[in-house]
């Protein structure tokens, strides 16, 4: 079983999120399917499902002492960033990998969960992440072999918009099955702040 942890993004955040899918016309983006697009919080990979009554016991002893907040989404990033050469840097500027929408509210509250995320599922085996917790949403991943073109005209196109915002109850734990259509996801717990 391949499972990740996250928060959903709701339906009204999700339209407007299409609204950049709309805007491109580049054929080197691999869009996330229509209201597949989350926050995830720890990507757990292949695990056994024996292993689910332990990771849902731990999820919900983290959700369950927070309170909800309220997150929003604004702006759209890549990942590596998007960032001009230094001056006397001859290195080609890398190519962007992911496309994503950016937090504007809610970030600190999100990296205390994701610190509780992290915490449990050591607890459990997992391995801590090393990177720093970039806050996100991936709209979009580059096809293999391709360079998109429209990158920063979508960046700049998208700067400081708003895509909405709304009030985080808990986190969920998903199933995550590849296909040729893309990623199918299928909820395995809801996991409530406060509850």
């Amino acid at each position: 079983m391949r499972l990740f942890v996250a928060v959903e993004i709701p339906p009204g955040v999700q339209e407007r999120l299409a609204a950049v899918r709309v805007a491109s016309r580049d054929s080197a983006w691999r869009w996330v399917a229509a209201g597949n697009v989350h926050l995830t919080l720890k990507f757990l990979g292949e695990t056994d499902e024996g292993l689910v009554p332990r990771i849902k016991e731990a999820l919900d002893l983290v959700c369950r002492p927070l309170t909800p907040f309220e997150l929003g989404l604004a702006g759209l990033g890549t990942l590596p960033p998007s960032r001009p050469p230094a001056e006397g840097d001859r290195r080609p500027p890398r190519p962007p990998r992911v496309l994503y929408a950016g937090l504007d509210r809610g970030t600190v509250e999100l990296r205390k969960l994701v610190l509780g995320v992290e915490e449990a599922m050591a607890a459990l085996g997992y391995q801590k992440e090393q990177r720093l917790f970039t806050p996100h949403a991936t709209l979009s991943r580059v096809r293999k072999e391709q360079r998109p073109r429209d990158a920063a005209e979508l960046l700049g196109r998208f700067a400081g918009k708003s895509f909405g915002a709304w009030r985080c109850g808990g986190a969920v734990l998903f199933l995550s099955d590849l296909g040729p259509g893309g990623a199918r996801y299928t909820e395995l717990g809801e996991f409530p702040f406060g509850a």
